[in-house]
């Protein structure tokens, strides 16, 4: 009768030792914004670590959509090495030299393509980008 008993229990603990979703996003973006003006842009983004370990590097892409809705892709990645602690919020600011046609775009998405934490592991994005903000661009 033990034997059942702790072999019940210790079926049930996997689920009780969950605390989010596998491949959950890390963080959530407080506030967002780019503001578009020839030849630089600046994104500001502010974001609170939701995930129980220290984030020590965060890399984001950024995608323009157009008036159509089409998505084109900033060719390189940025990235935050800010120290977040878990619960923290911090806000990143960055400033760069746009491509011709860029400043056209009237929306914008900032998604977390892979996060660092302080014990070493790190997140990924799954390919679905799911963990992102899209804005209005100024």
């Amino acid at each position: 009768m033990k034997t059942i008993f702790l072999a019940t229990l210790l079926a049930a603990l996997p689920a009780f030792a969950q605390d989010a979703p596998k491949n959950a996003c890390p963080l959530d973006f407080q506030r967002t914004k780019l503001r578009i003006t020839r030849p630089d842009a600046r994104l500001t983004l502010r974001y609170k670590n939701t995930s129980a370990k220290q984030i020590v590097g965060a890399k984001f892409t950024l995608e323009f959509i157009d008036s159509t809705g089409d998505h084109s892709e900033y060719p390189e990645d940025f990235g935050d090495s800010s120290r977040t602690k878990p619960g923290e919020t911090i806000m990143f600011d960055g400033t760069w030299t746009l491509f011709i046609g860029d400043e056209a775009a009237p929306k914008f998405r900032v998604y977390v393509k892979k996060i660092a934490f302080a014990d070493g592991t790190t997140w990924a994005d799954d390919g679905t980008g799911k963990c992102s903000f899209t804005g209005k661009s100024y």
